[in-house]
């Protein structure tokens, strides 16, 4: 989990196969997220000082991981505000292992050993640095 801000922890609760609950501490508000957008989540995590969610995750209809075929899926970057539910990609490439940067950027594992770090910009969100 990414810890930074004032709500560095966030609860995750899946209510079902469609539905995640997000809360920051208890007596926070809960929020109700969808998940019916992915045909597989590989990593969640809690952006504390931007107070939103970001995952790498494939797309409804799309290549899901499948550790047994050695085929890493359609894993793609997105992002969702709690307050309205709503996933955006912010990254159509290969992404795995996301972190958030204090910046508005990101840094994702991008396979080959590689770690790519994207911009804040929306649009083609191209990559700004790589480091091994």
């Amino acid at each position: 989990m990414t810890c930074s801000g004032e709500h560095a922890v966030a609860v995750f609760y899946r209510v079902d196969h469609e539905d995640l609950l997000v809360t920051s501490g208890p007596g926070a508000e809960v929020f109700r997220v969808p998940l019916g957008a992915f045909s597989s989540v590989s990593m969640l995590r809690w952006c504390g000082h931007r107070r939103e969610l970001f995952a790498t995750a494939a797309p409804a209809g799309s290549r899901a991981p499948d550790v047994l075929a050695n085929d890493r899926g359609d894993l793609r970057l997105f992002r969702c505000d709690p307050r309205d539910g709503v996933w955006r990609q912010i990254y159509r490439g290969y992404a795995h292992d996301p972190v958030c940067l204090p910046d508005g950027g990101y840094v994702v594992h991008r396979g080959a050993g590689l770690r790519a770090r994207l911009g804040t910009g929306e649009g083609s969100w191209p990559v700004i640095g790589v480091a091994c």
